[in-house]
C-alpha cells in the first residue's frame, strides 16, 4: 500500500490516430517515507477516440513491447 502516488509519461509515440505507445513511471511513496518507483511500457488501442484495449510490459521487454505495437499497426 502506497499513500501516494504520481504517473507521468516520459515518451508517447502514436503510429496511428487508433494506436500509441507509451513509456510511464510512478513514483510512489508510503506513510513511513519508504519510495518506490514503477516504470512500464503500454500499448494502447483506441476506437471514436476511447481506449478500447491497452498491453503493459516491463521495460526490460521494451524490444517485445515495440513487436506488439508494430504487429497491432499492421492489422496482423
Amino acid at each position: 500500500m502506497v499513500s501516494s502516488s504520481q504517473t507521468w509519461y516520459s515518451a508517447v509515440d502514436w503510429l496511428s490516430p487508433q494506436l500509441c505507445r507509451r513509456a510511464s513511471g510512478a513514483p510512489s511513496s508510503r506513510h513511513d517515507g519508504e519510495r518506490y518507483e514503477w516504470s512500464r511500457i503500454y500499448v494502447g488501442e483506441f476506437e471514436h477516440g476511447v481506449l478500447t484495449a491497452t498491453c503493459e510490459f516491463d521495460v526490460e521487454f521494451e524490444d517485445q513491447a515495440f513487436a506488439y505495437a508494430e504487429e497491432r499497426n499492421s492489422g496482423a
